[in-house]
């Protein structure tokens, strides 16, 4: 298996994860938009897992999701965000994310959103899904 990178700029989100995802995974980490395209861009890692939200940066998550697919195509990108929001959600798969699960979501979703956007599937929080719009 190929290494997941997770582009978020909080640092305990970034531990967090790498303790959810388990010594099975090689975590490659990224604080910024820009960093997490250049990342990307060296490695080609199997999934990133990207937040939506950014302090400071003139991009955002979505404007990643975006860049990553037009320099891969077939990138498989979770989004791992605060935001509930089915409008939200609805923008960032529009992007090109293949997944997207909420931060307070089951630490057990973490490792099974990743298999399943890994694996080609899309993977959609149950809360968003279910979500009126």
């Amino acid at each position: 298996m190929g290494p997941v990178l997770i582009v978020d700029d909080h640092p305990i989100i970034v531990k967090a994860c790498r303790l959810v995802l388990g010594d099975t995974e090689t975590i490659l980490a990224a604080r910024s938009v820009a960093s997490g395209y250049e990342t990307f861009l060296a490695h080609r890692p199997d999934v990133v897992i990207v937040d939506l939200s950014f302090r400071g940066d003139s991009l955002d998550g979505i404007a990643l999701i975006r860049r990553i697919r037009m320099a891969a195509p077939f990138a498989r990108i979770l989004v791992f965000s605060m935001h509930a929001d089915p409008d939200i959600a609805t923008s960032a798969i529009e992007a090109g994310a293949t997944g997207y699960l909420i931060k307070d979501s089951c630490p057990d979703e973490l490792p099974e959103a990743v298999r399943q956007v890994r694996s080609g599937l899309r993977y959609i929080d149950e809360r968003i899904r279910g979500a009126p719009r």
